[in-house]
């Protein structure tokens, strides 16, 4: 019996685990596009929330969360990480 629910724990497991992301991003979850929009021509790079090439949000986003940028001003959200917690911008370059 043990053994038929242990998959479904691992899989619980590793969700909880990348709820919060460290700085290995790409390799830790996928970018979702949520709406978040970035200031046009502030190039393309890894951007916390605080940023101010981060315009909005989108639905979702946090301040201390992850976001891609590219030169047209598109966005995704990586989500949250503890290298945005700091109260200042950090890019992620």
């Amino acid at each position: 019996m043990l053994i038929k629910w242990l998959p479904v724990a691992l899989t619980a497991i590793a969700t909880a685990q990348a709820a919060v992301l460290d700085d290995n991003l790409p390799t830790k979850r996928s970018c979702t596009v949520n709406g978040c929009r970035c200031r046009p021509g502030s190039g393309p790079g890894l951007h916390c929330g605080r940023c101010p090439e981060i315009l909005d949000l989108g639905t979702g986003g946090l301040l201390n969360g992850v976001f891609e940028c590219n030169p047209a001003g598109g966005c995704c959200y990586y989500g949250e990480s503890t290298s945005c917690a700091s109260p200042v911008c950090n890019r992620h370059t």
